[in-house]
């Protein structure tokens, strides 16, 4: 407690209390007042050290970390965008190209609407009997204008539920454990299964 104060001993009241304190924050205010700012260190600069405890320039280490944190971001964003796929983004970016084009023109199609017309001729169904040539017809297209396609498989596979075609460099051999094969099993028996109950039930009419 510092020299020269005097406070009273034994109980004291709230009042008192509040008296002291406020009395001692503003000696200790006050000492700090008369303390030159080069000694109590209240506006010195924040000295940034390094692990081995050097001194770094702080505009320089500025300049650093701003570096360091636009390398960060740049690379987040090339992550972002090869990790959601660069086909897809440019499919992404091209149909909303096409919904800004289909929004501009009126709510009624004629059977005259060009865009409409070659976008369903365009469209390739699997179950139409001409799917094949059409898909090597559009190959044929894209290899003449430049596009570079990936090689593909060209025997043929086992069925999936999703008919993704095996890789160009697959030896045949089925690494599986089975399951695409039992559920068209069990799709397939269904299907027997519902044909049969409904001959069933036309017979006994």
């Amino acid at each position: 407690m510092p020299s020269g104060e005097n406070f009273a001993g034994g109980l004291q009241s709230a009042a008192e209390v509040a008296a002291a304190n406020r009395l001692k924050k503003a000696r200790i205010k006050e000492q700090f007042a008369r303390t030159a700012p080069g000694k109590s260190g209240q506006f010195a600069e924040t000295v940034h050290r390094d692990k081995d405890g050097k001194k770094l320039d702080t505009a320089l280490e500025r300049i650093r970390m701003r570096r360091e944190e636009a390398k960060k971001e740049e690379a987040a964003e090339k992550a972002a965008k090869w990790g959601k796929g660069i086909v897809q983004q440019q499919t992404k970016e091209q149909k909303m190209l096409d919904d800004l084009r289909e929004a501009a023109k009126p709510m009624a199609r004629g059977k005259n609407d060009a865009d409409m017309n070659d976008m369903l001729k365009a469209k390739i169904h699997a179950d139409d009997p001409m799917a094949q040539y059409m898909l090597k017809q559009k190959e044929k297209a894209l290899a003449a204008s430049g596009v570079k396609l990936k090689p593909k498989y060209k025997g043929s596979w086992p069925p999936n539920r999703f008919n993704i075609p095996p890789g160009h460099k697959w030896d045949g051999r089925i690494r599986t454990n089975g399951f695409e094969e039992k559920h068209f099993k069990r799709t397939n028996l269904k299907k027997a299964t519902k044909a049969d109950a409904y001959k069933w039930s036309s017979e006994a009419l």
